[in-house]
């Protein structure tokens, strides 16, 4: 018969790998939690880019467009047809500004703005600012002399590139890339655990 300080010696053994191992699946299982929500903060994160930058392209497409419009002469083309396609970017810029609040909304500043409606109340974002300013060149566009359009044509051009500039910074695409390659590592590493775990003899 087993001595009663080697039973006693035995069961506190066993109590201790107990208490180890379950210290490490909670552990372990908190990791894998974090690693969720990381995946879940991520994802939502590139949605929200995603929309982000569907809309930019679409500012970016139309910037191309009013500079590109420079370049056409008036007298070449049917009578009122460049009016009719500055009025048609006119519409599509106003249009894009106010998209645009949804994902850059105005940031506050004390009492300024006030007066205003809640979505144009503090400064605007730089980056709509860059609209903005294409859609008042547009606007003075000669639909009869081509002359003062080409003058104005790096008004355009600047506000371009000050736009995928803002654009850029906001997206900061090198950093999410990195998130991204950071996250899939940490999820590897959570499938590679899951396996060995898995794979190991059931012990009697």
């Amino acid at each position: 018969m087993l001595d009663t300080n080697l039973i006693q010696l035995i069961s506190a053994a066993v109590a201790s790998i107990a208490a180890l191992t379950s210290i490490y699946f909670a552990v372990r299982t908190r990791s894998d939690t974090q690693t969720q929500k990381k995946v879940q903060v991520l994802s939502l994160q590139h949605r929200t880019d995603a929309d982000l930058r569907k809309w930019a392209e679409e500012v970016s497409d139309r910037m191309t467009e009013a500079i590109f419009l420079c370049a056409l002469d008036p007298k070449r083309l049917s009578e009122g047809e460049f009016f009719r396609k500055r009025h048609l970017l006119r519409t599509k810029l106003s249009a894009l500004v106010d998209r645009g609040r949804w994902f850059l909304p105005n940031i506050p500043d004390g009492d300024y703005g006030m007066e205003k409606p809640v979505a144009y109340r503090g400064h605007r974002h730089q980056s709509l600012d860059c609209v903005i300013e294409t859609f008042r060149i547009v606007s003075e566009f000669d639909c009869h002399d081509q002359t003062p359009n080409k003058k104005i044509q790096p008004e355009l051009i600047k506000a371009k590139r000050d736009f995928v500039t803002e654009i850029q910074t906001i997206l900061n695409p090198r950093e999410r890339e990195q998130e991204t390659t950071k996250l899939i590592e940490s999820v590897k590493a959570t499938h590679t655990r899951a396996r060995k775990h898995a794979a190991k003899p059931i012990q009697s």
